[in-house]
């Protein structure tokens, strides 16, 4: 796989991780936790763009036939 596509799975897995994390924090009525979770979702997201904006940067070097950085 490519690290494009492993960046992408890992965000949204920790996305996953985080929204779960949130909905335990809420049946616990744990406002830690829930915090916790809200912040897993938010760096999973960041993440997961970080890593589409890189892609699409690659592909728009290798279509103008600029080296990439």
């Amino acid at each position: 796989m490519t690290n494009s596509l492993v960046e992408e799975i890992q965000g949204r897995s920790r996305q996953y991780l985080g929204a779960a994390k949130v909905a335990w924090g809420q049946w616990v009525n744990d406002d830690r936790l829930k915090a916790e979770g809200h912040a897993e979702v938010s760096a999973g997201r960041a993440q997961e763009r970080g890593e589409h904006a890189h892609g699409e940067a690659e592909n728009t070097a290798k279509a103008s036939g600029e080296p990439k950085a």
